[in-house]
């Protein structure tokens, strides 16, 4: 039986054929399984690096941990920035403006042969900030006249809709477009009812902000630094009145790039790679001494593995006989209607038209 079926399993009995499997599937042959995903919670805290040269966009975090390791062994991390890792460094520094923050990091790390492969981080900051403390409401006469000047064709310009916008590539034309989107519930003694509608950049002497002062060196650092020094008039109504409220311009910069709820709640999310890095030390938590935040690692594993056939010689001979009985009884169904389930028929008939 074993040998009729060898023969069955090499020619035109599919079922038979499966049974014992063809010549070459009968040989152990390359799979892809996954392990099973596993997980680790660490404690880490996070810290911003220098990446690259000055002036790149490049931001980069560096987290670690005390608590343990991963499976490598390796307790400190580069996270570098893929999308909205700006923002978010931003936000752990800027304590004046957000409070209650909270911060998770969720890791999924691809291995090929337990080689770390491939490896993407999510990092969520839930925060909340201070309604009705941001800026101060000044009148217009204790500004400059060229301050004032400015903010009137400010205003003229938010009532002719012709009128064109600043230069959206400028330092000063995204800084007050991202300013002007603060919510007016964050500004001191606002009240409900107003709506900003306008907003000039401001440099350390309290006048207007001059294109010439972007020079061509221009850098991310600059512009932290700048805006560090720097003040936004934001101008608002309530629909009967107009008022200018001077809030520091990183506050209001970042104040206006946040979603909040009516409580001050807000949500930021982005996206970074991940590499374990060897130790650092005299590393300082970022967004307040001794604070630490959660990291959630989940692992998958890509293994390249041999598969066999492991069924027993006693499975194969008991599943034969009912495999070859199908294989004749479906042939003898098929052949009159030409319907051949043998290829080996075709190769002979091929070699009987080339013998005519």
């Amino acid at each position: 039986m074993v040998v009729m079926a060898q023969l069955a399993s090499g020619c035109c009995f599919s079922f038979t054929r499966a049974v014992w499997g063809a010549e070459e599937e009968s040989k152990p042959r390359a799979v892809v399984s996954v392990e099973r995903a596993t997980s680790l919670d660490l404690q880490v805290g996070v810290a911003p690096v220098e990446v690259g040269d000055p002036g790149r966009d490049d931001v980069a975090l560096v987290a670690w941990t005390d608590q343990g390791t991963d499976r490598d062994g390796a307790s400190t991390w580069m996270l570098k920035n893929r999308e909205g890792g700006e923002l978010l460094v931003d936000l752990l520094g800027s304590a004046p403006l957000t409070t209650e923050v909270a911060l998770a990091i969720d890791v999924v790390c691809d291995r090929e042969h337990g080689d770390p492969a491939w490896a993407r981080a999510a990092i969520e900051v839930r925060g909340r900030v201070g309604l009705g403390g941001l800026g101060v409401r000044v009148e217009r006469d204790a500004l400059a006249e060229p301050t004032r000047q400015a903010l009137a064709a400010v205003e003229a310009a938010s009532k002719n809709a012709f009128t064109e916008a600043a230069v959206e590539g400028s330092f000063a034309g995204q800084s007050t477009r991202l300013a002007s989107l603060l919510d007016p519930r964050l500004l001191a003694s606002a009240g409900p009812g107003w709506v900003v509608f306008g907003s000039l950049l401001l440099d350390a002497e309290g006048l207007p902000w001059s294109q010439r002062a972007e020079e061509a060196s221009w850098s991310p650092g600059r512009e932290r630094a700048v805006l560090a020094s720097a003040r936004v008039a934001l101008l608002a109504t309530n629909g009967t009145e107009s008022a200018v409220w001077l809030v520091p311009a990183g506050l209001a910069v970042l104040g206006g790039q946040l979603q909040v709820d009516a409580d001050g709640a807000f949500v930021h999310r982005s996206q970074w790679s991940f590499a374990a890095i060897p130790p650092r030390q005299g590393l300082e938590s970022l967004g307040g001494a001794g604070l630490t935040w959660p990291l959630h690692l989940v692992e998958r594993d890509l293994v390249h593995g041999l598969e066999k056939d492991d069924r027993s010689l006693g499975a194969k001979l008991a599943l034969t006989p009912p495999a070859m009985v199908l294989d004749l009884l479906l042939g003898w169904f098929l052949d009159p209607l030409g319907l051949s389930m043998c290829g080996c028929d075709d190769d002979e008939q091929d070699e009987r038209k080339q013998g005519r």
